[in-house]
């Protein structure tokens, strides 16, 4: 810091002060004064010269601009402009520096008018050095961006999350699960002023939306160094945080992992090369599928500053080498805080590169069908203010957003708030189906693997794993899809559900109990992504993925052998349903032949309408009646 300052004074102090000449007679000693007193470093006296140099020689600017100067090296940026102002009231003709640094400050407490008019005056000026040249066309540009986003201020109210997360103490960096039932936050703790620790706190929603008193999240977790920065997997069971200068570090500030099973955390384990290096690594955030670890480096490659980086889970469970997410998100300038909302299409971050107005603002950008992210989008005033701003997450509903603020009102340091982010900020609507796997024969858990399939693409939206201690498990649902839900376990048949999201925006939670059977003669399941042409026994695209689990899993299971059941519902004639339900069973049977399970396992059948799941003659109990089912004649 001194550094720079002693670099602003020597441009303004000597240039100014010893070639544009003097000050009055009755200032010559507060002059003098002044000058040993900045030599010295002593700012407060050198402050207090300069302040009676001004009083004796009210349009000496010198004596301004160098005040200004010691002021904007502390922040004070108040202070600092209006000194830089009056010394350009006492004398426009002093050194062209003056404009740019009057202009920067103004930038700096929200007087943007005075920014445009002293940074396009300073523009005007020939032969400027390159870097300043070029710093003063960004301030120019941040200038005119924030007085329009001021102008043109957007929905928001910030509410304080009460007492029960929030203390004497500072609280950061919010982390919340998809059912926006948990919350982790990061808590400074301070003894005389000074920091003690940074440790994870857990709070959850009570029913009636108010949160639980904040508990410590404990060991193995929180240890007597700093943890923060940390991020959890949507069904809460997993977190990645940032840990620094700890004995198994790779650099200064490292990425570790930890997993829930049941009630207790695993000990945290360095995610190690290629995510960590010697280098700063911090500011994690998982994906939704878990697949994408985001984070933030100062590693070679990036385009300046702090850049987002990410890696890839590969089939190994290793991750791949980091790639810097570049541009349009990544600036020359410090770019940090990611968060990617559980529509996995949605990134919110903090930059200090892109237009905005000051320190850091929060940007929105979103995904294109191009794999490509679009140009970020200020999230707007006021928002984004003058100050710092960070950590903003949204929960999966697309609604709400949490972040961390010390403004006035809070119970001390910074405190968590939460707001309704207006519509056009908002994420894709994402609802969430969570339950447990269980046994349906003893009831008890089963760890089993579940894969959530976008039926249209045929890609796969996220994987979990159920907990093996509970069996419960969550998995995030976006809006406006079609998908495909596998639940499978070694030594049962697989299980599938179907969800059609496409008719319905509304943040309507799943609540799932999913019973596998064993593999056993009689067993049987139903396929609920098998779907045919309108009164037809041709399959349909959508149809592949659930077909090429039966493939997998007839392969698994070689001495296995089923028979494929074709129900309708009651609209047409016995015969018509009989013989539609036949040629449907057989259009899978034709299916695993062709890729490669033998005859010899598999019969088919149609039942038509003889063996309904439910007696009604509703559209929902009709589609229910309508279904492939597959049964183990052989184990």
């Amino acid at each position: 810091m001194i550094r720079t300052l002693l670099i602003v004074l020597s441009l303004v102090f000597s240039i100014t002060v010893f070639s544009q000449g003097k000050p009055c007679p009755a200032g010559k000693k507060h002059y003098e004064r002044a000058g040993k007193y900045l030599q010295a470093r002593d700012w407060k006296n050198a402050l207090e010269e300069l302040r009676r140099l001004q009083a004796k020689c009210p349009n000496f600017g010198e004596a301004y601009a160098i005040a200004g100067d010691i002021y904007a090296e502390f922040g004070k940026y108040d202070s600092a402009f209006a000194n830089y102002e009056r010394a350009i009231m006492a004398n426009p003709n002093m050194e062209p520096t003056i404009y740019y640094l009057a202009g920067k400050t103004a930038f700096h407490i929200g007087e943007y008018d005075k920014a445009i008019k002293y940074l396009e005056r300073f523009l005007q000026e020939p032969n400027l050095p390159p870097i300043i040249k070029e710093k003063a066309k960004k301030y120019l540009s941040n200038a005119k961006v924030a007085k329009d986003l001021v102008q043109n201020p957007v929905p928001f109210d910030p509410k304080n999350l009460g007492p029960n997360v929030n203390s004497k103490f500072s609280e950061y960096l919010p982390a919340l699960t998809a059912d926006e039932k948990t919350l982790i936050f990061t808590r400074r703790l301070s003894r005389d002023g000074f920091m003690v620790n940074e440790d994870f706190y857990i709070s959850t929603r009570r029913e009636d939306g108010t949160w639980t008193p904040a508990r410590p999240i404990g060991p193995p977790i929180n240890t007597p160094q700093n943890e923060g920065a940390q991020t959890i997997s949507p069904d809460g069971r997993t977190i990645y945080f940032t840990g620094c200068n700890r004995k198994d570090g790779y650099g200064s500030c490292d990425i570790y992992v930890t997993q829930r099973i049941g009630n207790r955390w695993t000990k945290p384990v360095n995610l190690g090369p290629p995510i960590n290096t010697q280098y700063w690594e911090s500011q994690p955030f998982i994906s939704p599928d878990g697949r994408v670890l985001f984070f933030v480096s100062n590693r070679p490659g990036g385009l300046g500053g702090r850049d987002i980086w990410y890696s890839i889970k590969q089939e190994d469970g290793t991750w791949s080498e980091p790639k810097n997410i570049g541009l349009p998100i990544n600036t020359t300038e410090d770019d940090f805080s990611p968060f990617i909302h559980t529509d996995g299409r949605t990134l919110y971050f903090a930059s200090e590169g892109h237009p905005g107005m000051g320190k850091a603002d929060i940007f929105v950008s979103r995904l294109g069908e191009d794999g490509k992210w679009n140009s970020p989008k200020n999230l707007g005033y006021p928002i984004n203010t003058e100050n710092e701003e960070s950590s903003l997450i949204v929960s999966a509903s697309g609604r709400w957003a949490y972040f961390a603020s010390d403004r006035l009102g809070g119970y001390g340091g910074m405190d968590l708030y939460v707001f309704e982010l207006y519509e056009e900020a908002r994420p894709t609507p994402v609802t969430y189906v969570k339950g447990k796997v269980l046994d349906a024969e003893t009831g008890r858990p089963i760890q089993a693997t579940l894969e959530l399939i976008n039926l249209n693409t045929g890609k796969l939206v996220s994987q979990t794993v159920s907990d093996p201690m509970t069996g419960e498990f969550l998995l995030s649902l976006p809006s406006g899809e079609d998908y495909g839900l596998h639940a499978a376990a070694k030594g049962y048949l697989f299980h599938s559900e179907h969800f059609s999201l496409h008719d319905s925006l509304a943040f309507k939670p799943y609540t799932l109990n999913i019973k596998l059977n064993p593999i056993k003669e009689g067993s049987s399941t139903i396929l609920k992504n098998i779907f045919f042409k309108f009164d037809s026994y041709e399959l349909t695209e959508e149809s592949k993925h659930e077909l090429d689990k039966l493939v997998r899993f007839l392969k698994d299971n070689p001495t296995v052998k089923i028979e494929i059941a074709g129900h309708t519902d009651d609209v047409g004639t016995h015969e018509y349903n009989m013989t539609l339900s036949e040629k449907r069973a057989k259009s899978v049977y034709d299916y695993l032949i062709s890729q490669g399970i033998s005859p010899e396992r598999l019969t088919y059948k149609g039942y038509g309408f003889t063996k309904p799941l439910v007696r009604d003659t509703t559209d929902e109990a009709r589609a229910m009646n309508r279904r492939t089912e597959i049964i183990i004649i052989e184990k």
